[in-house]
Formats: C-alpha cells, sequence, structure tokens
C-alpha cells in the first residue's frame, strides 16, 4: 500500500523540504558562553564599549556606571548607588529648559520614550565637554519598564569644526564686502592725494603761514597713507595672492623677517630673544610665512609695554614644526580670545582687525594651524606648519 509524502508543513524533519529550525541569537550565544556565564558576560559587554555608558533604576539611582564614564566623569564606587543627581550633578541642573533627572523619571521610565538631547554640557576630569545624549527605557521580558539606560557621546570635535565653517562663511563674506568697499575707497582717496600734493608744492614757495599749512598738508598725507595700507591689506586679504609651496629653510625664513622688525623692537627698547632649532627644510611660501610671522610679532610688539620681552622659538614637534611667540604682555581675557581671529576683531584703539586673521588664513592654506594660549603674565602663539603635506 503506497504512503502518501507527507506534508511539508507538518515540518517532517527526514525531509529535504523541511524548514530549518531557526536557533534564537540567545541559545546562540550559550555555544560560546555557558548560560551561567550569561550575566557576567553582558556585563563585560557594557564595560568594554568606548562610549560612556550609564544605567538608572526607576528611583533616578545608578545601577550601572562602565569604564568609559570612570575615565571621563568619576570612579565607579562614587557613583553605583547613589542618585543620579549626585554622580552627575548637571543632569540634575536646568539647561536651555531641560532637567535631564526629571526627563528620565518622568519620560523615559514612566512613558518608555527614547529621549535624545544634543550638545549638553558635562564637566569631564577635563573640564567642560559637550556631549549628545541618548536615553532608553530599559524593560523586564515582561514588558515592565525598571529605568533607563544612558549613552553619551562627546562631539566638542564637531562643534569646532561647525564653529571654524561658521567662522570661515563669515569672514569670506565680509571679505567680499571689504574688497568691494576698498576699490570704491581707493579712488577718491587717491584724488585727495594727488591734490594734497599739488597744494603742498604751491605752498612751497610761500613764507606766511607756509609752515603750519605744511604741517596740516603733512597729517593729511600721512593719514591718506595710513587708509591706502589697510585699503591694501583689505584687499589682501580679500583677495590673496596663490601659495606658492617650495622646500626651503624656515629658519631663513624667519630670520629674514627680524630683520625688518629690528628697528622698531630699538624703539620701544624690546628685549627680543630667538632661539633657531634643529629643522629639517620645510615645504612653505616664504613670502607669506614673513607675513605670517611679522603679523604675530608685530602684535606682540604692540602688546608689550616699553622694555618689554618677546621671544621666538622654533621646534620640531613630531611631524610638525613649530614657531612659538611669547610676550609678557597683558595677554587676553577669554572673550577676546575666542574672537581673536575674527576678521575685524580687535581690542587696539587703532587696529583693523586684519592682522591676526590674515596670519590665520596663510597658516590653512599651508595645511597648518595657529593657536593661542595664555601665558603667565602674557601671551603664547603657536604656529604649526606639516613636515608631510596631505592632499585635503
Amino acid at each position: 500500500m503506497e504512503m502518501d509524502a507527507p506534508d511539508k508543513k507538518e515540518g517532517n524533519p527526514d525531509s529535504d523540504a523541511a524548514e530549518p529550525r531557526r536557533e534564537s541569537g540567545r541559545h546562540r550565544l550559550f555555544t560560546v558562553v555557558p548560560e551561567r556565564d550569561y550575566v557576567a558576560y553582558m556585563e563585560n559587554v557594557v564595560e568594554s564599549l568606548r562610549l560612556p555608558v550609564f544605567a538608572i533604576d526607576h528611583a533616578g539611582v545608578v545601577t550601572v556606571w562602565n569604564r568609559a564614564m570612570e575615565r571621563i566623569f568619576s570612579p565607579k564606587d562614587k557613583a553605583l548607588g547613589c542618585p543620579l543627581k549626585d554622580a552627575l550633578p548637571q543632569m540634575a541642573e536646568e539647561q536651555e529648559g531641560i532637567v535631564w533627572t526629571d526627563v528620565l523619571v518622568s519620560n523615559v521610565i514612566a512613558e518608555g520614550r527614547d529621549v535624545e538631547a544634543r550638545r549638553f554640557e558635562l564637566t569631564t576630569t577635563d573640564g567642560p565637554r559637550p556631549f549628545n545624549i541618548l536615553a532608553s527605557p530599559i524593560r523586564s521580558p515582561g514588558g515592565q519598564l525598571l529605568g533607563s539606560v544612558v549613552s553619551l557621546r562627546e562631539v566638542a570635535r564637531e562643534v569646532a569644526m561647525e564653529e571654524d565653517l561658521l567662522l570661515t562663511a563669515r569672514t569670506t563674506s565680509l571679505a567680499s564686502l571689504a574688497a568691494s568697499l576698498a576699490h570704491e575707497i581707493r579712488n577718491p582717496l587717491n584724488a585727495i592725494s594727488m591734490n594734497m600734493q599739488l597744494l603742498r608744492e604751491a605752498i612751497a614757495g610761500k613764507q606766511e603761514d607756509s609752515e603750519a599749512t605744511r604741517g596740516t598738508v603733512d597729517l593729511v598725507l600721512a593719514e591718506v597713507s595710513r587708509l591706502d595700507k589697510l585699503l591694501k591689506d583689505f584687499l589682501g586679504f580679500a583677495k590673496p595672492s596663490p601659495t606658492r609651496l617650495s622646500i626651503g629653510s624656515l629658519n631663513e625664513t624667519v630670520r629674514e623677517t627680524l630683520d625688518l622688525l629690528r628697528e622698531p623692537a630699538r624703539k620701544k627698547s624690546i628685549d627680543l630673544v630667538v632661539e633657531f632649532g634643529d629643522l629639517p627644510d620645510v615645504l612653505h611660501d616664504t613670502d607669506q610665512i614673513r607675513q605670517v610671522v611679522f603679523n604675530l610679532l608685530l602684535n606682540s610688539f604692540e602688546a608689550v609695554s616699553e622694555g618689554g620681552r618677546v621671544e621666538l622659538v622654533t621646534e620640531r614637534r613630531g611631524d610638525w614644526v613649530r614657531i612659538r611667540i611669547t610676550d609678557n604682555g597683558p595677554g587676553m581675557d577669554e572673550k577676546d580670545a575666542e574672537r581673536m581671529f575674527e576678521l575685524f576683531y580687535t581690542t587696539k584703539e587703532k587696529g583693523s582687525g586684519l592682522g591676526l586673521a590674515i596670519a590665520r588664513r596663510l597658516v590653512e592654506a599651508h595645511h597648518g594651524r595657529i593657536s593661542y594660549e595664555p601665558a603667565e603674565g602674557g601671551a603664547f602663539f603657536s604656529v604649526y606648519l606639516p613636515l608631510k603635506i596631505v592632499s585635503r
């Protein structure tokens, strides 16, 4: 008697057409990790994350605090079992209308919702840092809400990049405006200068009031010359010359710049101390780096008082060379330091706000970077130029 073939839907294990039984992820894990070690294994997973992660229970008490949290914030023994407001005090402070300890309890744990916040400032062992925060509810196998797990991602670099992009966009816009204004102003300025020269020649042979008149004319011509230099700086920033890189001695470029500034240093009795390090030849545009060093040194000369001290050091730092300029002037407060490289921003009575902005643009054209740090009783500028140029 012939038997009917078993229905494939019956799932006959002897049939080639039968679907293989799918093994759950948890059961698959147990082929590697014994079930009795599952909890320890999951703890190791959380501990191994480079991302800071912590968890709290329904009462807001910390139950998980991984190694990254210890490294960035505080030791585990000072966090576990403590209210979150004590372990991370900033979470209990209002920022932009949000108190995170309240949000975690009322929104994440009570309602079971994911909540995210961007650029939330927390105090780390290295000082305040911005973090993106993502909080999710923790549920039991039966769906009961037990607490919340929170991950933190530091975004200081992203914030800095965005600020640089905004500064570049703002600078480009201002530079374009400056170029237009410079062209509009230059024509009448040239006319004023030419006519003042003619007036000076006309009164040269007259005795009556000639001395006073010549003094007035000379003053006007000096101001016209100053404005003309300012316009040249505007146009130089708005339409910079292309960077022409060539291999050469950075020390020699700096030395040539110093020769141009010996006289200003002497007039103010500035103690100019120079130390040249043993540097390999560097790919750079000599004219542009000369301009950078000139602007930074002139800035220091103007900052120090009569008889002040300015130091310039060149040195190798790994794959970079550094030009370090230090002075014993008054330095800058934090607000001014944040804006010092902005176009037209200046704290000087007769400053144009162009010197440091030009220096920054020229250094970046070399794929380098320029930085400022307050020094004890002064200022500390560093210019880094790469020994290896990388296209970007």
